[in-house]
């Protein structure tokens, strides 16, 4: 067996395809604003990812960036000034902020990556504004699967795993939460579909899969100016289908942050 990798990059622009012609018939275009406490090079190419995104659908995009020694009210009076569509708070930010509070004061009709506790609660009763990351998981397993009566298991205990189990779980599949100090050699092998969010090179090995799993990789770790993921490329040889790092799990993030920018700008009626 030699599992079929789903492509997120074709999938993304697909997504952006159709989000581009939605704007090009509005009478204004959507905005978004970024702003960004961070010099880690790593953010600074998701940003910029993200930016030019924003160019290739038609979306305005504005990045502001902040000193790390910046004061947290700095960032505070930025998001409460904000006139834009959108406003994505580039994670993560000095250990001094508080996120909660940084994430509560989006306002949840601008809040385009779902960090507002109010639109995560949402999720609840009707989920029609999901995290980013977590809209293109969902979108993939889609390509893959149908999760009803499925175990799946997911390697991260963080909003990301929170939110995949609530969904999951309201599709009736049976959801296995673990982190990255669980027994993943007995659990993992119980799972129809494995989702790894752990950001541990190679976490997840062969032997630890089910034969025929599907595998969606959210892991990013940078080593030697390559990218790798959670999951081993031994892992192909057991799956049925598995995301790729990169092209996988990445463009379907960005993806989501234009469709959710275009969500927002329809509830303003722009």
């Amino acid at each position: 067996m030699s599992a079929i990798i789903i492509d997120g990059r074709k999938i993304a622009s697909e997504i952006e395809e159709h989000v581009k012609k939605e704007i090009a018939a509005m009478q204004s275009k959507p905005s978004i604003d970024f702003f960004v406490v961070s010099k880690d090079p790593a953010t600074g190419i998701y940003v910029r990812k993200k930016k030019e995104a924003c160019e290739r659908v038609g979306i305005v995009s504005n990045v502001t960036l902040f000193e790390e020694s910046m004061d947290e009210s700095a960032l505070i009076n930025a998001i409460k000034s904000s006139s834009s569509t959108g406003i994505i708070v580039q994670l993560p930010l000095p250990q001094r902020f508080d996120v909660a509070k940084i994430s509560s004061l989006i306002p949840p009709e601008k809040d385009a990556d779902c960090m507002n506790p109010e639109n995560l609660g949402k999720m609840f009763i009707s989920p029609t504004l999901l995290p980013c990351t977590v809209a293109g998981i969902m979108r993939l397993l889609d390509e893959a699967v149908r999760v009803k009566g499925k175990t799946v298991a997911i390697v991260n205990r963080s909003y990301i795993g929170k939110s995949l189990s609530l969904l999951l779980s309201a599709q009736k599949a049976t959801v296995i939460m673990c982190g990255r100090n669980s027994d993943l050699n007995a659990l993992l092998p119980e799972a129809d579909i494995v989702i790894s969010a752990a950001g541990s090179k190679h976490l997840i090995k062969k032997e630890m899969i089910k034969p025929g799993a599907v595998v969606i990789d959210v892991g990013i770790t940078r080593e030697d100016n390559r990218i790798c993921g959670d999951v081993s490329p031994d892992v192909a040889e057991v799956a049925s289908y598995m995301t790729p790092v990169p092209g996988g799990v990445g463009p379907m993030t960005v993806a989501m942050l234009m469709k959710n920018c275009l969500h927002l700008a329809r509830l303003g009626h722009i």
